[in-house]
């Protein structure tokens, strides 16, 4: 159990400095988009379906994480991956 989350620990570390870099921006264009999903669809949606496995997420947050991985909106908000950090850095 205790190697499970130091690998999900990992695997949310690896995309905060990429979710971290759009957070500045007040609004993310396609180029930008398509990093941002590649990290929610990837590694961050394993991640978030790990600590639910477990128990160790807030429902909430995982709905969160769940949903906007699977938009595909035509442009995001700075505030949307910085609800995306809020929810995750706990975890990290």
């Amino acid at each position: 159990m205790e190697e499970k989350i130091l690998a999900i620990r990992e695997r949310i570390r690896k995309t905060l400095p990429t979710l971290e870099e759009l957070a500045s921006k007040p609004i993310i264009d396609n180029r930008d988009k398509r990093k941002f999903l590649k990290v929610t669809r990837g590694p961050l949606r394993e991640a978030a379906e790990d600590l639910r496995e477990l128990g160790l997420i807030e429902s909430k947050a995982y709905r969160e994480i769940r949903a906007i991985s699977t938009k595909n909106p035509k442009y995001f908000r700075g505030n949307t991956v910085r609800g995306i950090l809020r929810a995750m850095i706990p975890y990290a």
